[in-house]
């Protein structure tokens, strides 16, 4: 019924922005169009009649789930909010049947219900441009164009489902549209085959742009009322709302299930609510494709999306923007960014740091495997994000069991069944494996698999914990310092195709530049056993530019002073860090602020500075300073008895100035 309300709201929002007269012509547009991407209903027939097209198109859906009796859960309300957004670039009433009648043809001869393979067939009509295409594009005549296109529409149906269960296992869930994943594939085998008979799909790109307004207005206030409606349905949905963003998103991971139904409507509406400002703020255009996206987000914000693990992807994406020939608002990276969230589970389950690197990743294949299938499959970022998943995760569990990760990552390799299973949310299995004891034995987890947890598993050969734990710091080093060079150096690609031996040249010279920064990194920064905690870091950052900015008017009032007020002289400070090269690093970031000065160490072994003014507690600021760098390493336990510790620290500065360290 939720669903269903939200369908009837686009066609009642239809209604008031066009004429019933303008919506009539502009369905019929829709119906007969090839449908291909990039084919925007909006620009196509207009927005009322693409608004009540994918309406009444998803109201069709949810009446098929009730006939059916198909259970509502978090796949559910996924595929009917992706109907509802492709409805307005892609799918209409008349391309999705053919596919949705193949699946049930499967299942009646497997001697199954419908309604165990319905998500499968409404998030199979991916391929329904296959449909349009011979329909209204082939030079065929009618009686042979209608009866091609019905049986091709039944037998990519009729195999939808064995292929998708079949590949999931190649991402292991970490790709959460695996039926793009499959769509592609399957996509490309039918595009090739009518290839080979000269029949040859030409591109297609509708785009609207304008309409930010006037669309931003209605998709803020369907949000709201998802707030609302959660709030409504469960007081303490918020705070089962902060417990879900704690999920990987590794699929199967229904949000219904794990959080209820208040807790999901909050993450969908606050998960559409990012993806639409990420539009907004890089000067992109709400239309049709855009919105698909962003329902995309919405839909699986009951599988899966959450605003922390969806973030990181899209962050990867941006920054593939300023790296390469393109910009944030090209349609197609714009679209990128909104559907490689679909690897949200990465990020999820690996860290922030992975996720950045898969859409990072994600911006350059989502555009280079669309030309395979011909447009023909709508999800074509869910193919590229299937095959992204599918390299990179086993790279990730390398790295990751070289580091000792092993037993942590245990769940990633057994994952159950895709998203039309039955399998228990993977978020219940990794609590039931991180609550078991550590007897030195193994775990059976819920699939009957036996995993290691005792020491072996815990505490690998050292040789094998360093080697892959600076195998991950050389390839996230390294890529940081090719960014970073990117930034700096906005090198015009375009000059390989005019001047190739000079752009070659500072290539090579980027790379040697590069090889050498990490080069120096690890020798001068050897990678610890924990990341650096990007938000203790955020914290540090904040901290010395507001401490920069005090000391600095502090300087400027005493410089102007007519009497100058400085007791210039030196300090020792007896901090914690005692290894280099973080004590290096702590003397670089202290002696950054004005008003300090590292020269040096003492006798003891402890940090000397120079100060303008020894009235002044240094010695608390520096302690500080020292205690958020610990954080950002992930040393907390050098903080035991930090109030002692700073009393100390504060009598042994004094100390050393009355014992005349100067």
């Amino acid at each position: 019924m939720i669903v269903a309300a939200y369908a009837l709201s686009f066609v009642a929002f239809g209604f008031l922005v066009d004429s019933p007269a303008e919506i009539w012509h502009g369905l019929g547009a829709i119906l007969i169009s090839r449908d291909s991407l990039l084919t925007d209903y909006m620009g196509l027939g207009g927005v009322g009649a693409a608004l009540v097209s994918a309406g009444l198109l998803t109201l069709s859906a949810c009446l098929v789930y009730y006939l059916a009796r198909a259970k509502i859960n978090g796949t559910a309300v996924a595929a009917l909010f992706l109907v509802l957004g492709f409805g307005l670039f892609g799918k209409n009433l008349i391309n999705v049947w053919f596919i949705v009648l193949g699946v049930a043809l499967y299942s009646r001869y497997r001697g199954q219900a419908f309604a165990v393979n319905i998500n499968t067939a409404f998030f199979g009509i991916a391929l329904s441009p296959v449909v349009s295409e011979i329909l209204f594009s082939s030079s065929l005549p009618i009686e042979f164009r209608v009866p091609l296109a019905v049986g091709t529409g039944l037998l990519m149906g009729f195999v939808l489902p064995p292929a998708a269960a079949q590949l999931f296992k190649a991402h292991m869930g970490f790709a959460l549209y695996n039926m793009g994943f499959t769509a592609g594939l399957v996509g490309t085998l039918i595009v090739a085959l009518y290839k080979s008979y000269g029949f040859v799909p030409d591109p297609v790109f509708i785009w609207t742009s304008g309409n930010n307004l006037l669309l931003g207005s209605f998709l803020s206030t369907l949000f709201v009322s998802m707030l609302i409606l959660g709030f409504a349905l469960d007081r303490h949905a918020f705070s089962r709302f902060l417990r879900l963003t704690r999920e990987s998103g590794q699929a199967p991971s229904d949000f219904i299930a794990i959080a209820g139904l208040g807790a999901t409507l909050i993450n969908m509406a606050l998960s559409g609510t990012v993806g639409m400002l990420y539009i907004l703020a890089i000067g992109g255009d709400l239309n049709g494709p855009t919105i698909g996206a962003l329902l995309s987000i919405v839909g699986f914000a009951a599988f899966g999306k959450h605003p922390r693990n969806i973030i990181p992807i899209m962050l990867g994406v941006f920054i593939g923007s300023l790296a390469k020939p393109w910009g944030a608002a090209d349609p197609s990276i714009l679209l990128a960014a909104l559907f490689a969230t679909n690897l949200a589970p990465i990020a999820g389950h690996f860290g922030w740091h992975w996720g950045i690197v898969a859409g990072f990743i994600h911006s350059s294949a989502a555009l280079s495997v669309g030309t395979v299938h011909g447009g023909m499959n709508l999800y074509n970022n869910g193919f590229a994000a299937g095959i992204v998943a599918s390299i990179l995760v086993p790279v990730i569990l390398a790295i990751r069991a070289g580091r000792g990760d092993a037993g942590v990552d245990a769940k990633a390799q057994q994952s159950g069944q895709g998203p039309a299973g039955s399998a228990r949310p993977a978020a219940d299995n990794q609590a039931r494996l991180s609550s078991a004891r550590v007897s030195g034995a193994v775990v059976e987890t819920p699939s009957g698999t036996r995993v290691g947890v005792g020491p072996e598993t815990e505490r690998p050969h050292s040789a094998q914990l360093t080697r892959g734990r600076w195998v991950g710091a050389v390839l996230g080093r390294g890529l940081l310092f090719v960014g970073f060079w990117l930034l700096l150096s906005a090198p015009d690609f375009d000059a390989l195709a005019i001047d190739p031996l000079s752009a070659s040249a500072d290539l090579g010279i980027a790379l040697a530049a590069t090889l050498l920064a990490t080069w120096a990194s690890m020798r001068l920064w050897p990678p610890g056993p924990k990341a650096p905690r990007i938000g203790a870091m955020l914290g540090l950052i904040w901290r010395f530019l507001v401490q920069s900015v005090l000391a600095g008017v502090d300087i400027a009032r005493r410089v102007f002073d007519p009497r100058l007020p400085l007791k210039p002289g030196f300090l020792a400070f007896p901090g914690r860090i005692r290894t280099q090269p973080r004590l290096g690093v702590f003397a670089t970031l202290s002696s950054a602020t004005p008003g300090t000065m590292a020269a040096g160490r003492n006798a003891d072994g402890h940090l000397v500075y120079h100060c303008l003014d020894t009235r002044l507690p240094v010695v608390d600021g520096l302690a500080e300073d020292e205690r958020q760098l610990l954080r950002v390493l992930g040393e907390e336990r050098l903080e035991a008895g930090s109030d002692q510790g700073r009393d100390q620290q504060r009598e042994a500065g004094a100390a050393g100035l009355r014992g005349g360290v100067t």
